[in-house]
């Protein structure tokens, strides 16, 4: 049936190739909901200014719509409703999340995989046309919908491509539609290319239901709190916009030597008195013409909307006549990666990428901690 929508899509016009693009994204679901155990091996490439970053993960889709997402040390068992997220360097600990495919994409963003896209659990779970375009969001807050399909092929192998359109892009899905299976996507959003390749195998998974048991594990309250990096682990990689213009980039920071990063709010007293500490150990590098780098990252501001925390937070910085650079987490999405849930925190980051060392507020002499852990370090 989809192999003769696609040959009709030209005589069709534009509103065929539409309804056949649907139809077919409709018959991938269908087969995620098939019953059948499936295991996806998928690489995730994310290009950003002609930098591509990568990461692998292995999905096991099993029966009653359960499944195992592994990403490097981050697991998740999935059921109908909801999945567990644990991490094997934190055996004492999980938590819990809402099971579709934005969630997981979120999930995979904090550990490290940018717009890394999780469709099959949400097609696992689609029961229709409208379900099955909504599980290709590439942010759970843009309307996604299809605008066409056309046949093509690759090395020998007939494929069909759908174009789906959001607001922040456009994204290409390559669907095997005699295998009705995912085979790569591209989604281009603000200048940033993501190809995700697929690797589908039918029948590969797990022939059961995925259970999960806590067993003495701790519940945590977010998943951000089991995923985040500790002292020792390579720290998450991001670029943020600076108040004074401009973007913080940390790869481009870390090629020329440490980093301090500290989480701020200027509603919060205690980070106040923290910059200031900051504001004096940054003139101290600057004397000493030390190869670290100084960033604080504005997180946790009450205004919704992005202009207003910008103005804000500049406001703040102006006031406080602080000299060292400071970036702006609009949608805290910095602060969830590294499981910053209390402010102030200040991290120490090797030029090697691993997180040296992390300071809360009330942990001793945080002037002492800052020049024993990132004072001599750039010298």
């Amino acid at each position: 049936m989809i192999h003769a929508l696609v040959l009709l899509c030209a005589a069709l016009g534009a509103p065929g190739e539409v309804e056949a693009g649907k139809a077919l994204l409709l018959e991938v679901a269908q087969a995620h909901r098939g019953g059948a155990a499936l295991n996806d091996h998928v690489v995730v490439e994310t290009t950003t200014r002609g930098v591509p970053v990568k990461v692998a993960y292995d999905l096991d889709i099993g029966l009653e719509g359960s499944g195992r997402l592994v990403c490097g040390s981050l697991s998740a068992i999935i059921s109908e409703d909801w999945a567990s997220i644990t991490h094997e360097q934190r055996p004492d600990c999980y938590a819990v999340a809402e099971a579709d495919g934005a969630a997981f994409a979120s999930l995979l963003r904090v550990h490290d995989a940018p717009c890394a896209l999780v469709p099959q659990l949400a097609l696992a779970l689609a029961e229709d046309e409208e379900a099955a375009v909504e599980a290709f969001r590439v942010d759970w807050n843009d309307e996604i919908e299809v605008k066409g399909m056309k046949a093509l092929e690759r090395e020998g192998r007939a494929l069909s491509e759908v174009l789906l359109a959001h607001a922040a892009g456009e994204e290409r899905v390559l669907i095997d539609a005699a295998a009705a299976a995912l085979v790569e996507r591209v989604a281009v959003r603000e200048g940033v290319e993501t190809r995700v390749v697929h690797s589908l195998k039918k029948g590969a998974g797990q022939a059961s239901a995925w259970t999960f048991e806590p067993g003495e594990r701790e519940l945590r309250e977010s998943a951000a709190s089991v995923l985040a990096p500790g002292a020792g682990e390579e720290a998450p990689l991001f670029a943020a916009p600076l108040l004074a213009g401009g973007s913080f980039r940390l790869a481009d920071a870390l090629a020329k030597g440490p980093v301090v990063i500290d989480f701020w709010a200027s509603w919060c007293e205690p980070c106040r008195d923290g910059l200031a500490v900051i504001q004096r150990f940054a003139r101290g590098l600057e004397e000493k013409k030390s190869a670290v780098t100084v960033i604080a990252v504005n997180v946790l501001e009450r205004e919704e909307e992005a202009a207003k925390r910008k103005g804000v937070a500049s406001l703040f910085w102006k006031k406080g006549r602080y000299t060292f650079p400071a970036a702006l987490d609009q949608d805290d999405t910095i602060r969830r990666s590294y499981g910053v849930d209390e402010i102030p925190a200040t991290l120490v980051i090797g030029q090697d990428g691993r997180i040296r060392a992390i300071h809360v507020e009330g942990e001793g002499d945080f002037g002492a901690w800052l020049e024993r852990e990132a004072g001599a370090s750039g010298e």
